[in-house]
């Protein structure tokens, strides 16, 4: 039995996504190893706010009202003699490498706890895979000398 074009093209999009999925999880990576050794990166509120809205517009399940956290930081940081405006820096933790959004399958990015050192709460964000990359080799890593 044949299939027509339509679930054609469905099933090769599932085995390409499947294939993508695969090859994310086979290959070890700085993102893995960061993420087993329980690291931090570093990212200033600019970027966090670009990687917020990478994120919103992907449609991933975790994102932050930015406007919100900045005030938080604001206020909190102001205390401890840390705030530096957009370039004040918080961390971003790996928690775990994720392939839904919306409960469908879809690439893979990572979901991240921003550490505020308390000051906002627990904050997760789902930041896409090449950003989380480009992070760990642009910015300082904690937690894992190979991946600095």
């Amino acid at each position: 039995m044949s299939m027509t074009r339509k679930e054609k093209k469905a099933y090769n999009a599932i085995k390409a996504h499947k294939a993508k999925i695969a090859n994310a999880k086979a290959s070890p990576s700085k993102v893995a190893a960061l993420i087993n050794a329980g690291g931090f990166v570093s990212v200033n509120l600019k970027d966090l706010n670009a990687l917020n809205e990478t994120s919103i517009e992907r449609g991933y399940n975790r994102n932050i009202y930015f406007d919100v956290v900045e005030k938080m930081l604001a206020e909190g940081m102001k205390l401890r003699g840390l705030w530096r405006g957009a370039e004040t820096t918080v961390m971003l933790q790996p928690l775990m490498l994720h392939e839904h959004k919306a409960f469908e399958s879809c690439e893979p990015h990572v979901r991240c706890h921003i550490f505020t050192d308390g000051i906002c709460g627990f904050l997760t964000l789902d930041v896409d895979m090449n950003d989380f990359r480009t992070l760990i080799h642009t910015n300082k890593v904690y937690g894992l000398e190979e991946a600095a």
